[in-house]
């Protein structure tokens, strides 16, 4: 299931942006523009409901835009932070954390199959968590 969060794009002196979540306070991050902003945010999203989900904490319904800029602002001001311009509040897609096991058929070599059970073994890991894992880290776009 796809769920949209505000999050709180904060200008910063050297040009990139600071991010902040209304709905996860402690979900921080930043982005050098605002490409990078959105993926950083998304990135950190995930992580933060992979986090709740892991730890068996209800994971919050977005909020509305008011009380984002609301709970953004009161944040700012018990912090002493003045941004550099205008905060930008997009959407940001997160995928809530689904425990329905699926199938998946992928044509590998067995030589292949077989490398990977050692990378994942190596690493203490099954090799559906293996395979997630490198897919998350794999961003063949970002230098």
């Amino acid at each position: 299931m796809l769920r949209y969060y505000f999050c709180a794009f904060i200008p910063s002196e050297d040009g990139g942006y600071a991010i902040m979540s209304p709905d996860f306070p402690e979900a921080l991050s930043q982005g050098d523009d605002l490409e990078d902003a959105m993926f950083m945010a998304t990135d950190c999203l995930r992580v933060t409901v992979e986090a709740y989900d892991d730890q068996g904490d209800a994971i919050p319904e977005p909020c509305a835009l008011a009380a984002a800029r609301e709970r953004i602002a009161a944040n700012l001001k018990g912090n002493d932070w003045k941004p550099e311009g205008e905060i930008l509040y997009p959407l940001v897609p997160v995928v809530l954390p689904d425990a329905t096991l699926t199938r998946a058929c992928l044509r590998l070599t067995w030589a292949e199959v077989q490398e990977i059970d050692r990378r994942a073994e190596k690493h203490g890991m099954k090799r559906s968590e293996f395979l997630l894992r490198a897919a998350r880290a794999y961003h063949p776009d970002r230098s």
